[in-house]
């Protein structure tokens, strides 16, 4: 992780904060200047350890997040696995995994884990409308601490 980028998190805490985990470099500038674009910051993860480590210090510096979108296929493991970490620490976030295939038990294990599938490729509109659920789900959801 990027702790200098990391430096620029914190200091806008309250703001949605996406964790993007993509291995292609294209597809990553892509969607970090599309997500620029529509207001919302970044983390962006190339593996699947590499995003275990974002969220171990994301959540150590008490970052609040808005959601997760990964990639199905990654270097060191599948998307599966970071939606898996990912919920054992915000189970109540949105999720979307970006595949470029659709094979049904995929389907089936999203459906049943209550992830969004973005088809790759996926259009602007596409990305656009999940964005918009993750938005309103962040909106309409308060914290803990928001509770308390």
């Amino acid at each position: 992780m990027d702790l200098r980028w990391l430096g620029g998190a914190v200091e806008h805490q309250g703001e949605p904060l996406l964790l993007v985990v993509e291995d292609d470099a294209g597809v990553a500038a892509a969607l970090v200047l599309y997500l620029h674009e529509a207001g919302l910051r970044c983390v962006l993860e190339p593996t699947a350890h590499d995003a275990a480590e974002a969220l171990r210090d994301l959540s150590f510096l008490d970052v609040p997040l808005a959601g997760l979108l990964t990639d199905f296929d990654l270097p060191d493991g599948t998307g599966c696995e970071v939606v898996h970490a990912f919920r054992a620490r915000h189970p109540e976030l949105p999720v979307a995994l970006m595949s470029g295939s659709a094979d049904v038990v995929r389907t089936e294990w999203m459906q049943a884990q209550d992830v969004d599938l973005l088809p790759k490729p996926f259009t602007k509109d596409e990305l656009s409308s999940w964005l918009t659920r993750l938005l309103d789900a962040a909106t309409v959801k308060p914290t803990a601490a928001q509770i308390a």
